[in-house]
């Protein structure tokens, strides 16, 4: 049953961000604000098919999420690591 469900949520994935990238060379304005959502499903999905009863995968997930969070200001603020860049209204 949880492989049926896995696999139902996979499919479910492939077809937002299928549709999303078509939708955003189609219609940009109407999609890019939903950009926040698909990553925040994304996560969710992510944490919910992960074994979370161990402390040590939370712990390596918290300083994957802090690490990158870290860099991505690092990268806005000053643009080291990644080059100059910004991020639109959407993010």
């Amino acid at each position: 049953m949880l492989l049926k469900l896995k696999i139902l949520v996979v499919y479910f994935l492939i077809l937002v961000y299928v549709s999303g990238v078509i939708g955003i060379i189609l219609q940009p304005n109407f999609f890019l604000p939903f950009t926040p959502f698909t990553l925040i499903l994304t996560t969710f999905v992510f944490l919910l098919f992960q074994p979370v009863n161990k402390s040590s995968y939370m712990f390596g997930f918290l300083c994957i999420v802090l690490a990158g969070f870290t860099a991505e200001i690092i990268g806005v603020k000053t643009g080291l690591i990644f080059g100059q860049y910004s991020y639109g209204k959407n993010l």
